[in-house]
């Protein structure tokens, strides 16, 4: 079954564990980036999808949201499965994540939702998002672990393997 793998990614985490979710299902996947011009196109084409999206301060990036609110009657027509990358450390805080990012009927239609932690290094940015960030008392993280995603991307692909052999 044909995978998209549509990510948004400020940083730089959510692209990797696109990346990485794209070497575990191998050659019938393909990614792409949600400011892509024509991804209706390739929307179309795909059996399935997988949305990533980063988020910070609990916001979920903008170009999800609207990829998504745009899309939304072609999306639900597929299996989707939804991934976030952020700092959300408890389950009720990633689920209310969601709840507030994703319209009701793609969040009922997902077959599967996670989180996979994140990563803000600081060391890169300009003064100004230093302060900006110090002042939020935001200090730099990394939560995010290489093995959840393999795993649930494994999990995803032993999914499309059954639904495959019927």
């Amino acid at each position: 079954m044909k995978t998209l793998v549509i990510y948004g990614s400020r940083r730089g985490t959510t692209k990797y564990c696109a990346e990485l979710i794209g070497k575990t299902l191998g050659e019938e996947s393909i990614l792409i980036d949600v400011k892509c011009r024509d991804i209706r196109s390739y929307l179309e084409s795909y059996e399935q999808i997988i949305i990533g999206a980063n988020a910070f301060n609990f916001k979920l990036n903008r170009n999800v949201r609207s990829f998504i609110k745009g899309n939304l009657d072609i999306i639900i027509e597929k299996r989707v499965y939804l991934y976030i990358c952020c700092s959300a450390e408890e389950e009720k805080d990633t689920l209310s994540l969601y709840e507030a990012s994703y319209p009701t009927e793609l969040l009922e239609k997902a077959k599967s939702m996670d989180n996979f932690g994140g990563r803000l290094d600081t060391s890169n940015e300009s003064w100004l998002i230093k302060r900006i960030l110090k002042r939020m008392k935001v200090n730099d993280y990394d939560t995010m672990d290489e093995n959840t995603v393999i795993k649930w991307a494994s999990k995803l692909q032993n999914n499309l393997n059954e639904v495959r052999n019927g």
